[in-house]
């Protein structure tokens, strides 16, 4: 019996530390809030599961297993969400081997489960995660092993203790050692996050740095005529004199201002991007000429009528757009060159307006039009 329990819970270590590697890989993953859940939560399920089938049968229905451990560790981690889907998926499996021990195992299930989502609630969405809280999450979790003294039937009171010491240091010692690799995971995570934060946006203003316009752009290729793009670059007029009539500072603060205008103005799906100092390239997908010029006209108007910083100045900023339109066969470069050119005709054309890239006309050279003459000349005489 005591050989068991105590493999029966190095088994359960084992689960969990699987379960701490599908964390890892499932908060990577890239998917939205809810799909991590989902999916932690089936994976927590799982393992819940695979420990419910390797299972102690002490006779007449009667388990000794760590589902509940496995479930109260996934509520705490995985919140509400979570703890629903793996419960659920663990109590309808327990349901259905029945016995003796079903009502009180059920009991147990939502006993961890309320002690884990409780500890996520309290402490792990605040941040406040440190060896004393884990201890606490184990004693938390370490409740469920009360319901072996309301198991009916005739069982030993020694087996019964047996069981409950088992049950309760397992939870504590789970809870500190997984829960200590679940939180590092975390850590990892979330700094991995702040480091493709800083790799991926312009710390001043929080729109895309280069790179990441650059990696937006990637999945464009060629334009299509059921879905074109369109590229503004904007650069506020006259910027350096902002900087040394106000100050560095209030030039930040207008920069962030014009940022969050754009972001605003942009729409969700555009990407915004600064290209250096006052420059700020966006790029819209799926967006026609005419829809890219409404755009970029509601930017230059919204630049212009904020002239006022945090600092109280009141700063007349001004903008020039350059646009360009995808057309057939143009690479995103090419797109972002005419827009560039077009920029410059806005800037010549005495600032803060819009200006679209126009390709050149191709001019006749004077030999075609001498030739058209003497072509014209041979069918009058000819008539």
């Amino acid at each position: 019996m005591h050989f068991e329990l105590i493999l029966m819970h190095l088994e359960g270590l084992g689960l969990l530390a699987m379960l701490s590697i599908a964390y890892g890989a499932i908060r990577r993953s890239g998917f939205g809030v809810h799909k991590q859940r989902m999916l932690f939560g089936c994976a927590t399920a799982l393992a819940a599961g695979l420990a419910l089938a390797d299972r102690t049968d002490l006779g007449n229905g009667v388990f000794v297993d760590n589902r509940s451990l496995i479930v109260g560790i996934g509520a705490a981690f995985g919140g509400p969400f979570t703890a629903l889907i793996a419960g659920s998926a663990t109590g309808i499996f327990r349901f259905w081997l029945g016995g003796n021990g079903m009502v009180t195992g059920l009991c147990a299930l939502v006993t961890a489960s309320a002690a884990g989502l409780g500890w996520h609630y309290l402490l792990f969405r605040h941040g406040r995660v440190e060896t004393y809280s884990l201890f606490m999450l184990g004693l938390g979790i370490a409740t469920h092993a009360a319901v072996v003294l309301f198991i009916p039937g005739a069982l030993p009171q020694e087996t019964r203790a047996l069981m409950m010491g088992s049950m309760m240091a397992s939870s504590i010692v789970s809870a500190w050692v997984l829960g200590a690799l679940m939180v590092r995971e975390e850590h990892l995570i979330r700094h991995e996050a702040k480091l493709l934060d800083l790799a991926s946006f312009d710390p001043l203003t929080k729109v895309a740095n280069r790179r990441a316009y650059d990696l937006a752009v990637e999945s464009l290729g060629q334009a299509e005529e059921i879905a074109p793009y369109s590229i503004l670059i904007i650069d506020l007029d006259h910027f350096k004199a902002v900087n040394d009539r106000y100050g560095h500072a209030a030039g930040d603060l207008v920069l962030q201002a014009v940022a969050a205008k754009l972001k605003l103005a942009a729409g969700e799906t555009a990407t915004v991007a600064r290209f250096g100092g006052e420059e700020f390239v966006v790029l819209l997908k799926e967006t026609s000429h005419d829809a890219a010029s409404a755009i970029a006209e509601r930017i230059r108007r919204q630049v212009e009528d904020w002239p006022r910083t945090g600092t109280g100045d009141v700063i007349a900023v001004t903008a020039s757009v350059g646009l360009a339109t995808a057309g057939t066969g143009s690479s995103p470069d090419d797109v972002l060159r005419q827009a560039d050119s077009a920029l410059y005709d806005a800037k010549q054309s005495g600032r803060n307006c819009v200006r679209s890239y126009r390709p050149p006309k191709p001019v006749d050279a004077p030999a075609s039009r001498a030739g058209d003459v003497a072509t014209r000349m041979l069918y009058a005489n000819a008539s």
